[in-house]
């Protein structure tokens, strides 16, 4: 839980050198992409305050459509909390005075449909009040606020920080997920997607291993980001009055927190079928690649492509869309075949 107190002073920047300056000619994460326009990415900088209250301390990443940012909340403190399945206190801060929250900042790009989207459906989920264990695994929204930029305002939204996502795992790992991991994992999931169908009628429509995340138990490993930022200042690249920054990595944790689902841009909401093209390639119900109406289902069906393995889903990403072929694809793969024991 956070109390409320007093702001506190801005952390200074630091002052010693970045650990590479990139030159213009290398296009730098975000940068990178086709669409890529400066003009509707907000140039955010290490050190700036927020709404007078979030303080940038180093970027954590960045997607098709936003940046994500590591932030320093200087009006709340931290204290107890709880380990999802122990129900047991897994931090408390000794100093609470003097130890602040971490919040994670989202910024999207001037204008596009998913900001408005994701912020609309967080803001259903916040509504809801029930007693389901799987509410606690969606990712919340704490706040969100607007930033004007060069031609347009910047949804931005506050989250509590979480870690890796089960794609980064995956990479790291040598590109498949632990069994263990996902043994853990599995249940948890389950329960979340249970809460978003049957209590909240979301359809999420975008669940893959990039928007899986986990919980983070112990924030001491966001301090030692933080330190290693100040002593060691990320690489960037530095354009007249913008910089972009590279992403601040994280390791595979000893012990995984909880999962949780995030990441809501393409999610719908209501009850019945819903029609239209969802999903991404590699993820695409039956449903989707024929065109039919679809609902709830979809998300189970990407659940299971996801927990299998990567290939089978991009076997079935590319088959003709016909029902011969896709139940063809489904019956060699045994997609469903393999399921974690618990």
């Amino acid at each position: 839980m956070a109390a409320e107190r007093d702001a506190s002073p801005p952390r200074r920047l630091p002052d010693a050198e970045p650990e590479e300056m990139y030159g213009q000619g290398v296009r730098l994460e975000e940068e990178a992409f086709t669409w890529y326009n400066p003009d509707k990415w907000y140039p955010v900088q290490i050190g700036q305050i927020f709404e007078s209250r979030y303080q940038v301390l180093l970027k954590l990443g960045f997607g098709s459509a936003s940046t994500v940012w590591l932030c320093r909340d200087l009006e709340y403190v931290c204290g107890v909390f709880l380990d999802f399945f122990s129900s047991k206190p897994s931090q408390l801060t000794g100093s609470l005075p003097r130890k602040h929250c971490y919040v994670t900042l989202k910024v999207y790009e001037t204008g596009h449909r998913q900001a408005r989207n994701e912020e609309l459906v967080l803001r259903h989920l916040e509504r809801l009040e029930s007693e389901h264990p799987g509410q606690k695994l969606l990712r919340s929204i704490k706040d969100s606020f607007e930033l004007q930029g060069k031609i347009g305002p910047h949804v931005c939204l506050i989250f509590e920080t979480l870690g890796l996502s089960l794609a980064d795992i995956r990479e790291l790992a040598g590109g498949k997920l632990p069994e263990n991991l996902l043994k853990g994992l599995i249940y948890g999931l389950l329960l979340g997607i249970d809460y978003m169908h049957s209590v909240a009628h979301v359809v999420h429509t975008d669940i893959q291993d990039g928007n899986i995340m986990l919980s983070i138990s112990d924030t001491t490993i966001l301090d030692d980001l933080v330190k290693e930022e100040w002593r060691l200042p990320s690489a960037r690249k530095v354009m007249g009055d913008r910089t972009t920054y590279a992403s601040t990595g994280l390791e595979i944790p000893d012990d995984p927190g909880d999962p949780v689902i995030s990441d809501f841009g393409d999610a719908q909401y209501g009850e019945g079928d819903f029609d239209g093209e969802v999903m991404p390639d590699l993820y695409r119900a039956p449903e989707i690649i024929l065109g039919i109406p679809w609902d709830e289902k979809i998300d189970i069906w990407a659940l299971g492509l996801m927990v299998k393995d990567p290939h089978t889903a991009k076997r079935l990403a590319n088959v003709d869309a016909d029902l011969f072929t896709v139940t063809s694809a489904l019956c060699e793969d045994s997609v469903f075949a393999w399921v974690p024991a618990r």
